[in-house]
């Protein structure tokens, strides 16, 4: 597969340059937008920079009504060696750079360790592959196994960086909804530092900077306990974020095996066999065309069924 970006050279674009022609590295560089990696790895693909079908160099220049066309990836079938996993599809988005799976809650991000055959990258690979289409997708953000949820890939590399600066930019945004145990403030910001994951543990001193913000949506109070719904997004991404900062607050979220002191104690705890949390939103930018992309994921049965049995509702936007 390849992906190609496309400019048609316009009177603006030559308005302060020479000769009424404008040079190619200006138009890659401030009208395609492309780094100075992405404009060498297209210089050295055959035909990787062309105007009007011809192959040229970036000290060219070009005018008014010229096409510039520019080759970021050519992917053959060889360099896809995911291996292909058959699982139905639950698709919510998908364009030329990017595509949006739900994952089910027990279904790995990428290939690991006794993984390597079942993950949710290798089922995007085999969809690709159904398609004859030879893509190596590239995720923007894992999930934990045990997360459901809204779960991101982009089709190339440019698209590829240009969401991983989005995300460090604060413009790439995942909500998740957790259900915690007890009730909690209607907002608030959990700053703690975390290390290496200690299962069982909710502190990792002298670790990297990790923010959780949290938001309660709802709330209900039983004679054996309470439980709050919550809309949590984090400025990092740190393994088991927000399982342990909740669990820091004694607020663990329902069913977790690992931050939950004892799941099976619970009241709540023959509803939940796993970690309570779900991706539901994501927020970003097209990384080619900047056009606004929200993506809302359904509710996974574990999560619909609680809410119902319980009267807790998500409220509307």
């Amino acid at each position: 597969m390849e992906r190609i970006l496309t400019y048609r050279v316009t009177e603006s674009d030559v308005a302060h340059a020479s000769f009424g022609m404008c040079p190619v590295s200006r138009l890659l560089k401030h009208r395609l937008h492309l780094t100075e990696s992405e404009i060498s790895r297209a210089k050295f693909l055959e035909n990787g920079i062309t105007a009007d079908g011809r192959s040229i160099r970036t000290g060219d220049s070009l005018a008014p009504g010229q096409v510039l066309c520019v080759c970021l990836e050519r992917t053959r079938k060889e360099d896809c060696t995911l291996e292909p996993f058959s699982f139905p599809l639950h698709i919510s988005y998908e364009d030329e750079d990017l595509i949006m799976m739900e994952k089910p809650a027990g279904m790995v991000t990428h290939p690991s360790h006794g993984h390597y055959r079942d993950s949710a990258a290798n089922a995007v690979a085999a969809y690709f592959y159904g398609k004859n289409q030879w893509i190596l997708p590239r995720v923007a953000g894992r999930l934990d196994r045990d997360t459901s949820g809204l779960l991101v890939f982009a089709k190339n590399r440019a698209a590829a960086a240009r969401l991983a600066r989005q995300r460090r930019e604060g413009i790439f945004v995942r909500t998740y909804l957790a259900l915690a145990e007890g009730t909690l403030p209607s907002f608030g910001i959990i700053d703690m530092p975390l290390g290496p994951v200690v299962p069982h543990s909710s502190s990792s001193l002298g670790g990297k900077s990790a923010v959780t913000r949290y938001r309660t949506l709802d709330c209900r109070t039983l004679a054996e306990g309470s439980v709050s719904l919550l809309e949590v997004t984090i400025a990092t991404g740190r393994t088991h974020q927000i399982r342990i900062h909740l669990s820091s607050l004694d607020h663990p979220l329902l069913g977790d095996p690992l931050y939950h002191g004892d799941p099976d104690a619970s009241c709540f705890s023959s509803h939940f066999k796993r970690a309570a949390l779900h991706a539901h939103t994501v927020v970003c930018r097209q990384p080619f065309t900047g056009k606004p992309i929200r993506v809302t994921a359904g509710l996974p049965h574990d999560f619909s069924s609680f809410l119902l049995q319980y009267g807790l509702s998500i409220p509307e936007k």
